[in-house]
């Protein structure tokens, strides 16, 4: 998936690194993703991770998800395909 984030272009991946940011910003070292809060701070953990020649802050990508509220949706879709084909390879 890619997104644009204030001119910047960005493919997110699914990566080990985005887990542990997440695991360091909210101190929990169990993901499941049940509020809004738990799925943008995963949303931004992802951007943070997948772009590295490219910073943003929270408060900043809070901003651009206010301005683009698709993103959240589209974002839960992809993120939700990447957990089915992990699934997946963990049975063949």
């Amino acid at each position: 998936m890619q997104i644009q984030i204030n001119g910047k272009d960005v493919e997110i991946k699914n990566t080990i690194r985005a887990f542990i940011l997440y695991e360091n910003i909210t101190g929990s070292t169990f993901f499941a993703p049940s509020t809004l809060e738990d799925i943008l701070t995963y949303f931004y953990c992802v951007v943070v991770t997948s772009a590295k020649d490219y910073s943003i802050t929270f408060d900043n990508f809070c901003d651009y998800i206010d301005e683009h509220p698709s993103a959240i949706k589209e974002f839960t879709e992809w993120a939700q395909a990447q957990g089915e084909q992990t699934e997946a390879l963990k049975k063949n």
